[in-house]
């Protein structure tokens, strides 16, 4: 379960893993939207056989939305939507 070069390993200590997400995006190998999606599908493959590894997956895609939010095109700030009636 390795992206590409780097190794985000699930295997590996939160930290370490985290350490590579930074890296790739900091480094520009890999898009914020592009880790985001390839996390997910991780989430959801694993979710029935391996609750454990879809879990420590799930919890890297919550610290990568909310601490590398810096990274994505949009804004994470909510605004309010105009109904048209």
């Amino acid at each position: 379960m390795a992206f590409s070069d780097n190794a985000h390993v699930v295997s590996d200590p939160a930290g370490e893993r985290r350490r590579v997400l930074h890296k790739m995006l900091q480094s520009g190998k890999a898009s914020y939207a592009d880790i985001i999606k390839r996390l997910n599908v991780l989430v959801i493959y694993n979710k029935c056989k391996n609750p454990q590894v879809a879990q420590a997956v799930k919890r890297d895609m919550l610290f990568v939305q909310k601490h590398e939010a810096q990274y994505s095109k949009s804004s994470t700030k909510r605004r309010s939507v105009k109904r048209r009636h």
